[in-house]
């Protein structure tokens, strides 16, 4: 099944990582504010963590979906009633098939250009690692 958006938003927190997605187009925010709320028929969830669900869940419509594409471990207790008053629909998309992505990459069809935030040798491995977890880090690329 494929399926196409009008319009894309994305709520995050880090003005940098924004910035990527505002120069291909895509409308940014930091924050949700009231009329935010219950406003989007389809919100995937990438953070992997409770708070990014809960924000999932007060910005999905009633009877919207909710496309889970990280883990969430967390001791916490999560409270799902939202999800199940409002009829939400959770699918869960954590890993598929990597040769269509692989393909559409070698091909150009999906474009990295400007989410490689640096690149290094597989010899200095370890302090690449403690860049990539910066939190103004995109993706760090390992190459032999």
């Amino acid at each position: 099944m494929r399926t196409t958006c009008s319009s894309i938003t994305c709520f995050g927190r880090h003005e940098v990582k924004l910035e990527t997605l505002q120069k291909i187009g895509v409308e940014t925010k930091i924050g949700i504010l009231p009329d935010n709320e219950h406003s989007f028929d389809l919100v995937v969830e990438a953070t992997g963590n409770t708070s990014g669900f809960l924000d999932s869940m007060r910005l999905v419509k009633p009877r919207g979906t909710v496309i889970l594409k990280s883990t969430i471990a967390s001791i916490e207790n999560l409270d799902l009633t939202p999800a199940v008053v409002n009829e939400i629909t959770l699918v869960g998309s954590r890993c598929g098939s990597f040769r269509p992505a692989i393909d559409a990459l070698a091909t150009g069809i999906i474009s990295i250009d400007g989410l490689i935030d640096s690149e290094y040798s597989l010899e200095n491995f370890q302090g690449e690692f403690n860049r990539a977890k910066e939190s103004n880090t995109l993706k760090v690329v390992l190459k032999l």
